[in-house]
C-alpha cells in the first residue's frame, strides 16, 4: 500500500487506464482526481486481495459484462458495503469499459464519461435529433460534452 501513496494520483490513474504520461490527456480536475483516488482505494481493497488489479486493468468490458463480474465477485464472497461496490463499479465503468454511443442509455453515457446525467441525456437527445454518431468528432458537437473526456476514452468507444 505504501507504493500507492508515493505515486501521484494522476500518474497512478493514468497507469491503470493504460496511458503513459507522455500520452496522458490534461490532468483531471481536483474533484475528479479525488473521486478517482477514493474509488481506486475501494477497488484495491475489495478486488486486489483475490485476484490483484490486472484482470481489471487489462480488460475492456461492457456495462453488462462488468455487472456480471461484480455479481460473481459478491457471490464468491467479496466483502464490501453496497456503497463500496457501487464506487468500485463506477470506477471500472469510467476507466475500463467500452461503450457503443449509438445504443447506450443516458445513464450509461453519463457513468462512462464520469459526468452528470444531464450530459448523458444531452447525448441521447442530440442522437435522436441528428441520427447516429459516426465519429468522435460528431460526438464532440454535443453541447456540454467534454472533448477532453472523449479523447481520454477514444479507444473505448464504438459507433
Amino acid at each position: 500500500m505504501h507504493v500507492f501513496l508515493r505515486v501521484t494520483v494522476f500518474t497512478f490513474v493514468a497507469a491503470l487506464a493504460g496511458v503513459s504520461q507522455a500520452q496522458a490527456p490534461a490532468a483531471p480536475s481536483d474533484a475528479e482526481a479525488k473521486r478517482d483516488a477514493a474509488d481506486l482505494a475501494v477497488v484495491t481493497r475489495v478486488c486486489a486481495p483475490c485476484h490483484g488489479l490486472e484482470p481489471i486493468t487489462t480488460s475492456l468490458k461492457s456495462r453488462e459484462e462488468w455487472e456480471g463480474t461484480f455479481n460473481q465477485m459478491e457471490a464468491s464472497g467479496a466483502t464490501a458495503t453496497p456503497q463500496e461496490f457501487q464506487q468500485a463499479f463506477d470506477y471500472v465503468l469510467r476507466h475500463h469499459s467500452s461503450l457503443n454511443v449509438n445504443r447506450a442509455a443516458a445513464t450509461d453515457l453519463a457513468a462512462w464519461l464520469g459526468d452528470s446525467d444531464a450530459v448523458g441525456q444531452a447525448i441521447v437527445d442530440y442522437r435522436a435529433a441528428n441520427g447516429a454518431f459516426k465519429t468522435l468528432d460528431d460526438l464532440k458537437k454535443v453541447p456540454g460534452v467534454s472533448a477532453q473526456k472523449l479523447e481520454a476514452r477514444k479507444g473505448r468507444v464504438s459507433f
